[in-house]
């Protein structure tokens, strides 16, 4: 935190008028502030940016099944390892495709104790499973019971960083 001298509360520590921030010209106070905020996103580029050069960008999982957890959902509508969950269906007639598992977090974390449909690819068959999220009391969120494939660090150079950092940053304004 910074405070200019000028400013309500600030003590007088005897400063010239025209060297406070109440004293200087209306454009010059727009500049200040407005380079306080741009300090703020460069220096969220300078965090984002190291992190993504010295450990990498990881990669989401992929939507396959790693492991079924015993007296889940999962294991009682039939889902097995090595299972790619391909598709969401809602109870609500609503769908979702599914690309990482990421997307089944989504899918699930959020929702309730209602018939959810998974669309999976089992070695290249296509089967529609049906299944009733469970509420876990620990966490208040819907499970399904499966544990996915461990997702990968990339590494990357310092050029590829750059568009890393910006989408990160991109990805947290949005939110």
């Amino acid at each position: 935190f910074v405070s200019m001298a000028g400013e309500p509360g600030e003590a007088d520590f005897n400063v010239p008028m025209e060297r406070t921030i109440q004293g200087i010209a209306r454009y010059k106070r727009i500049v200040i502030m407005l380079a306080g905020i741009a300090m703020n996103f460069v220096l969220a580029f300078c965090i984002f940016w190291g992190m993504a050069t010295v450990y990498g960008v990881n990669e989401p999982a992929p939507a396959i099944i790693y492991e079924v957890m015993p007296e889940s959902p999962a294991e009682k509508a039939g889902l097995l390892k090595d299972d790619v969950i391909t598709k969401m269906s809602f109870y609500d007639g609503t769908s979702k495709q599914v690309h990482t598992f990421n997307d089944v977090l989504i899918g699930v974390g959020t929702y309730e104790e209602k018939p959810l449909t998974l669309t999976i690819d089992r070695q290249g068959e296509s089967l529609e499973i049906e299944l009733v999220p469970e509420l876990d009391e620990a966490t208040q969120r819907y499970l399904i019971g499966f544990r996915p494939v461990a997702s990968e660090m990339r590494q990357v150079n310092a050029f590829e960083a750059i568009g890393v950092a910006f989408g990160d940053i991109g990805m947290y304004i949005s939110q």
